[in-house]
């Protein structure tokens, strides 16, 4: 799972990702293969999540494209690139007749 707001989306593993760490384009790769699906969480309109299951086929074709690098994707970038690339449908949930009464 991979979450952002109004910074970069990174798919490496996270133990490229941090402060004095870095990523190769084959450590991309790598993380990217070693996974199936990767759902991203869009935080960006909190409390309201937006979670995106992507196939990791889909990821792997973006990184050959040059489209999806080490540095990451910009959100804006990653919009355009969902909207062009897949048929979107958006459901919302409403989660208040689970909570708990006591």
């Amino acid at each position: 799972m991979r979450c952002f707001n109004r910074n970069t989306i990174k798919f490496q593993k996270s133990k490229f990702i941090g402060s004095g760490r870095s990523a190769t384009a084959n450590d991309l790769i790598e993380s990217v293969e070693s996974v199936e699906r990767v759902v991203v969480v869009d935080l960006r309109r909190f409390p309201l999540l937006r979670f995106i299951p992507l196939d990791s086929k889909s990821l792997l074709k973006l990184i050959r494209l040059g489209k999806l690098t080490p540095s990451g994707i910009s959100p804006g970038r990653f919009d355009t690139w969902l909207a062009d690339s897949f048929s979107i449908t958006v459901q919302q949930v409403d989660l208040a007749p689970l909570a708990v009464e006591e």
